[in-house]
């Protein structure tokens, strides 16, 4: 049975509950929260690149080539 709650807590009141949750139930809920981050990271990032023309992997290696050398160059 699925039940439907509502209600306005605290950042503090969150933090509390999360705190009693066991040290494996804690990581479950980090793991959920970076993942769901990561998406809308990626979900903005990608809504920024949409109007970047294609790139193959060739053009990636060759411009990463081109910034370590630069890099090495500096050094």
């Amino acid at each position: 049975m699925n039940l439907s709650l509502q209600t306005n807590i605290t950042l503090e009141q969150l933090y509390s509950l999360l705190y009693q949750l066991s040290p494996d139930e804690k990581i479950a809920v980090a793991k959920k929260l970076r993942a769901d981050v990561a998406a809308e990271h990626w979900k903005a990032t990608f809504k920024d690149l949409q109007d970047e023309p294609e790139i193959s992997m060739e053009e990636i290696v060759r411009e990463i080539k081109v910034v370590r050398a630069e890099m090495q160059t500096k050094k």
